[in-house]
């Protein structure tokens, strides 16, 4: 998927991608890097520390980089919010502040697999919610199933994600 995906932002696209998708390529390339690991360890016995970090590589960041760097572009367009308009910012500037929350989020599962799981997890939740605020109006105006839908899965994140903190290996 991902060197189907490099061919045609190479050959095929003319411009930059949206400077959200960053975090989409870091979920990719956790995608790739998890499994990898896991790969390794049928060969070379991983501590505990690499076998979790993998996992989380595998099974939270591969999933969450997508979700918040791509809902991050596409849910104010759902929601009909006037954020993408008011700030006048540029390419470099998105893609750096999202380049900056793939990397915090990256340091909360490295802490998470050295054994601060409650710390990490009040950490993501907090990168998460203020990120997507940032990118998405508060003060969304979209009405109809799609964006009651949209907007309660914003607000609920905070509330069912400590479960990462019994997360065990």
């Amino acid at each position: 998927m991902v060197s189907c995906l490099a061919v045609r932002v190479a050959l095929f696209r003319h411009d930059f991608p949206p400077p959200r998708f960053v975090l989409a390529g870091m979920g990719f390339a956790a995608g790739i890097v998890g499994p990898t690991m896991l790969l390794i360890g049928r060969i070379v016995v991983l501590s505990a520390f690499q076998r979790s970090l993998s996992q989380l590589f595998l099974y939270e960041d591969f999933i969450l980089g997508p979700v918040i760097g791509i809902g991050g572009f596409l849910f104010p367009r759902f929601l009909h919010s006037t954020s993408s308009g008011r700030r006048q910012s540029t390419w470099n500037h998105h893609a750096l502040i999202g380049f900056v929350v793939g990397l915090a989020v990256l340091a909360t599962y490295i802490a998470q697999s050295s054994g601060y799981a409650l710390v990490s997890s009040v950490v993501w939740d907090s990168l998460v919610t203020v990120y997507l605020l940032y990118q998405i109006s508060p003060f969304m105006r979209g009405t109809g199933t799609l964006s009651t839908v949209l907007r309660t899965g914003i607000e609920v994140v905070p509330v069912f994600e400590p479960r990462r903190a019994k997360f065990k290996v």
